[in-house]
C-alpha cells in the first residue's frame, strides 16, 4: 500500500492570531479536530485562543483510515509533547 503524500502546498491555515511558540517541556491545553472528506482528510490541533498549533492536510485517496493515521502521526511528530488533548472531534464518517 502506498503511503499518502502530506501537500503543505494546499493548506489553508486558519488562526485568530499568530501561533503561539511552543516550547519543549512545556504544555499547552489544546483541541483535535479531524474532517474526512472523500478528496481530502484535514488533521488540526488548536490551543484554547483557537489559534493553529498544527495542521495536516491529506489526500484521502479511499483510504480514509490510512488518511487519519497519518495526519494524526505527522500532528503528534510536531506538538504531541508539548500539548494536552482537552477535547477531540471525531470524523463524522460511517465506518470509522
Amino acid at each position: 500500500m502506498d503511503r499518502l503524500n502530506l501537500r503543505p502546498d494546499y493548506i489553508q491555515p486558519f488562526s485568530a492570531g499568530p501561533s503561539p511558540k511552543l516550547v519543549k517541556g512545556e504544555k499547552v491545553e489544546a483541541y483535535l479536530g479531524v474532517d474526512v472528506g472523500s478528496i481530502s482528510t484535514n488533521v488540526v490541533v488548536i490551543d484554547k485562543e483557537m489559534k493553529v498549533l498544527s495542521k495536516q492536510y491529506l489526500m484521502t485517496a479511499g483510504r480514509p483510515l490510512e488518511a487519519i493515521r497519518q495526519g494524526l502521526e505527522a500532528a503528534g511528530k510536531e506538538v504531541g509533547d508539548m500539548v494536552v488533548v482537552l477535547g477531540a472531534e471525531p470524523p463524522d464518517r460511517e465506518g470509522i
